[in-house]
């Protein structure tokens, strides 16, 4: 097997570029040292809140299968609309990365539940092209003025907070205790 090294500047040499590397060079090096999830930081990146029925996303940062997620601005994601009829639903806020091609981004998706006695949440997807990590379950009733967030950023399940996959979370683990 060869060794591997990067990343350099490329210099012209001779009217050709002596290096040469794509974004998944970086990416699978990157997803060796840093598990997916949302940077944890006192700015409490990529939180979800809502004010009535409009769900804001803060600023912050995620990494998701190496490819990495900025949102520089608090930014409003959708104004929840109630269901109708007498059931609630569970929604939910994802980072979706999709490798497809041409599509290539990863970007904040809302998704709506469908209403039901005992209403599910949206799972993540994480198969083919689309890996998604979620940020937030949403609680809507028929007819809401108000939606309730519940915060998923923590759970590893579906999300987590950014570590080294070998390495060790105890100084944050000591904070939460």
């Amino acid at each position: 097997m060869a060794e591997k090294c990067g990343f350099f500047n490329a210099l012209e040499v001779g009217g050709e570029y002596d290096r040469t590397y794509n974004a998944d060079d970086y990416s699978d090096n990157l997803s060796a040292i840093l598990s997916n999830g949302v940077r944890r930081s006192a700015a409490d990146d990529l939180r979800i809140t809502a004010s009535g029925r409009t769900l804001t996303m803060a600023v912050g940062r995620a990494i998701i299968e190496g490819r990495y997620y900025y949102n520089d601005t608090a930014k409003n994601i959708v104004e929840v609309t109630p269901p109708t009829g007498t059931f609630s639903r569970i929604d939910a806020v994802f980072i979706q990365l999709d490798k497809s091609i041409p599509v290539r981004f990863t970007k904040a998706v809302y998704k709506e539940g469908t209403p039901s006695a005992v209403p599910v949440a949206p799972a993540c997807v994480r198969s083919g092209d689309i890996y998604e990590i979620k940020l937030a379950d949403i609680i809507v009733a028929p007819g809401a003025a108000n939606v309730t967030v519940k915060d998923t950023r923590a759970d590893k399940s579906v999300c987590g907070w950014i570590t080294s996959p070998v390495g060790y979370d105890d100084y944050f683990v000591s904070l939460d205790n």
